[in-house]
């Protein structure tokens, strides 16, 4: 018995770590990727309205940025919560079924 139940173990922990993969078939065929406007600096500028500009804009796309990280950093701590979800479901399940 511990033998079948050892064999699912890891069976179950090489599937967690297969889902967990970021190269695994089940991820976005296309990785996500911002959809910001990265602004071009002139080669130089004639007004102080031009620098204003261009700044205001670099600072729109630098929190576009930020915002694509944070939101990807949230999916990644929610999928690391369901792997380790999982885990603790198997590992609660073997302990009872003993």
């Amino acid at each position: 018995m511990w033998d079948r139940q050892h064999n699912n173990l890891i069976a179950l922990i090489f599937f967690v770590t297969i889902i967990g993969s970021p190269k695994t078939v089940n991820a976005d065929i296309f990785p996500p990727s911002p959809s910001c406007f990265k602004p071009s600096k002139p080669y130089t500028f004639s007004t102080q309205w031009d620098v204003d500009s261009y700044n205001s804009s670099v600072r729109r796309y630098k929190m576009c940025v930020e915002t694509f990280i944070d939101e990807q950093k949230k999916e990644k701590d929610q999928h690391q919560q369901a792997i380790n979800d999982v885990i603790d479901e198997w590992n609660d399940y073997v302990n009872y079924n003993r």
